[in-house]
């Protein structure tokens, strides 16, 4: 008789999209462990931007009142070329539209928030996955960290971000030759948020500002009272690069663009919101596996494929979509067209446009089904 696993699911990473699973695990009964590789939970990137596509999820999770405290709606856009105002864009249809507006707020307290909920004993820090065990016909899939500590479980889920070590690790266990799938864009970039600006006032508060100067692009989210969440990019000097181009700004530089010339906003920073979408949707396939109580490894390997030919149509056409935008964003569209697209997108293109570009991003909205069996 197969060993018991000691959970039912194994989380490797204890970022936004681990913790979120954490949470839907607890909530709807399922064991669980979260390995997250720091020795503790600190804070962790700039700012989050949390769009109706994760929100659904989000707010069956019970975290709309966090959100609203700590984030910021948007309402509009001001976009600059360089010190001239091209438009205000309104974006308060948002929430009618889709149930939610998009909020920003710094990463870390949705982080903190998305921590507190789950048990602190199923949360492991310090924990490195340096092994894992994943035999084709066992039921339980085993890992073992640099500490000699070994965990098993009925499933194992990478959510260790773009340099996931549960992917390279599965790849050379297959034979697969290590490929590095990270590539330079040729842009570099800068972020943070600010202190609350004092002059600004409640008129501004959720108005986001884009800025297209010749030799860079400098974007905001507001935050709430009047913080913001700025990122500068700007195309590197060389092809590939390891150091900065922004390294020699200075606190004085960054005040003079976003204290006094401008103020918010920034581009469609989908990434932590895509995590939530493919949790949600794996949360699904788990629920209709451990409610089955088969313990069948081919049930189980069936619906992980049902699970990824349902989400790479998604991710490739968001692929797309985010190529296209960036392309109109910084001006470069082939034949020389993208000046012109720009300007013509950013300064006339009626609110009907905006909604009709906004869709594919935020009409897709995924859910837990077993949480809603839950509230009922």
């Amino acid at each position: 008789m197969a060993p018991k696993a000691d959970v039912q699911v194994l989380i490797v990473g204890g970022g936004i999209a681990g913790l979120t699973l954490a949470n839907i695990c607890k909530k709807i009964g399922l064991s669980y462990k979260v390995f997250e590789r720091t020795a503790e939970v600190t804070p962790v990137g700039a700012g989050i931007s949390l769009a109706p596509n994760a929100l659904r999820l989000l707010d069956q999770l019970g975290f709309m009142d966090i959100i609203r405290k700590e984030g910021q709606p948007l309402r509009k856009i001001q976009v600059y070329r360089n010190t001239t105002r091209w438009s205000l864009l309104d974006f308060e249809w948002l929430e009618p539209t889709y149930g939610y507006s998009m909020y920003s707020m710094p990463r870390h307290s949705m982080h903190r928030a998305l921590y507190h909920r789950v048990d602190p004993e199923h949360v492991i820090l310090g924990a490195e996955v340096v092994g894992i065990e994943d035999e084709p016909n066992s039921p339980t899939v085993k890992i073992r960290l640099a500490d000699g500590r070994e965990f098993s479980g009925e499933v194992l889920v990478g959510a260790d971000g773009i340099r996931s070590i549960v992917r390279r690790l599965l790849a050379d266990k297959q034979g697969l030759a290590g490929v590095n799938t990270i590539r330079f864009t040729g842009r570099t970039h800068m972020t943070g948020i600010s202190y609350p600006l004092e002059h600004l006032g409640p008129n501004d508060l959720g108005v986001a500002t884009w800025v297209f100067y010749d030799d860079c692009i400098l974007t905001s989210w507001p935050c709430t009272e009047n913080r913001q969440w700025f990122v500068g990019v700007k195309p590197s000097e060389a092809k590939t690069t390891t150091r900065s181009t922004w390294k020699g700004a200075t606190k004085e530089m960054i005040n003079e663009s976003y204290g006094h010339r401008f103020h918010p906003f920034g581009k469609n920073h989908t990434g932590a919101c895509q995590a939530i979408e493919d949790v949600g949707e794996l949360a699904n396939l788990l629920h209709t596996y451990f409610a089955g109580q088969s313990g069948d490894p081919q049930v189980l390997q069936d619906l992980l494929q049902e699970f990824r030919k349902s989400r790479e149509p998604r991710a490739r056409n968001l692929v797309y979509y985010s190529s296209i935008f960036a392309q109109v964003h910084t001006g470069r569209l082939p034949y020389g067209l993208g000046p012109l697209a720009r300007r013509i997108a950013f300064t006339y293109a009626p609110v009907w446009c905006w909604k009709w570009a906004c869709n594919p991003l935020y009409g897709y909205q995924p859910r837990v089904h077993a949480l809603d069996l839950l509230s009922r």
